[in-house]
């Protein structure tokens, strides 16, 4: 018998592994219409619409997007790239609409190669999606972590969660570690004036004023 063929890192079922990075560009227009323009070839692709678009945010491969008091909805370019020590891999599937949900945006997005966070300001809360799931056109919730509102934040570190929330009194947003099953790692530190949050290849960072996390 053969031996299976070895598999690449971030090898995902469907998708083109190729030997450059695949430059393109999202835009979504005034009247909601989505499209992707290859830098490459100059081909232009029809991704549907958008209903109302106020906000739009992408985290390399998906583009999450919405109406300032509709759903959520996301949009699979269809390219990626993949870190791997001392190379990258680049790969090219089917680009279309991955889903939706019904949360009202804007929402700050932190992504890891498995993993897609979404932190609503509106509500406070973080939804957890599997992102691996989501290329796949499947919408996977993996947890939401609830809080009231504020400029919420939230980035995968490892196979955990780090989410911020606040009291319902408000105060200070305090940052928490979280399984993909919404359970509390340990304990919090308080991040005062939470501003930005940021991936790493280590981790993640938050902005606080007094400092990062």
């Amino acid at each position: 018998t053969e031996e299976p063929e070895e598999q690449s890192h971030g090898f995902v079922e469907g998708a083109e592994e190729l030997t450059e990075a695949q430059s393109s560009i999202a835009s979504i227009g005034a009247d909601g219409s989505v499209h992707l323009l290859n830098l490459l070839t100059a081909e232009s692709t029809d991704l549907g619409s958008v209903a109302d678009p106020s906000w739009a945010v992408s985290d390399g491969r998906f583009v999450f997007a919405g109406a300032a008091s509709g759903p959520t909805q996301i949009i699979d370019t269809g390219v990626w790239t993949v870190p791997h020590g001392d190379h990258v891999h680049y790969y090219r599937a089917a680009p279309g609409t991955a889903g939706e949900l019904a949360e009202s945006g804007p929402a700050r997005v932190s992504s890891s190669e498995g993993i897609a966070t979404l932190s609503y300001a509106a509500t406070g809360t973080t939804v957890v999606l599997d992102r691996l799931s989501l290329g796949q056109g499947e919408m996977t919730e993996l947890t939401r972590i609830a809080s009231s509102p504020h400029a919420a934040a939230a980035a995968p570190v490892g196979d955990a969660v780090v989410a911020s929330t606040v009291d319902a009194a408000g105060g200070v947003p305090v940052l928490t570690p979280y399984s993909l099953d919404g359970q509390a790692l340990g304990t919090g530190l308080e991040c005062p004036d939470l501003s930005a949050v940021h991936e790493t290849s280590l981790g993640a960072t938050f902005a606080c004023s007094d400092g990062l996390v």
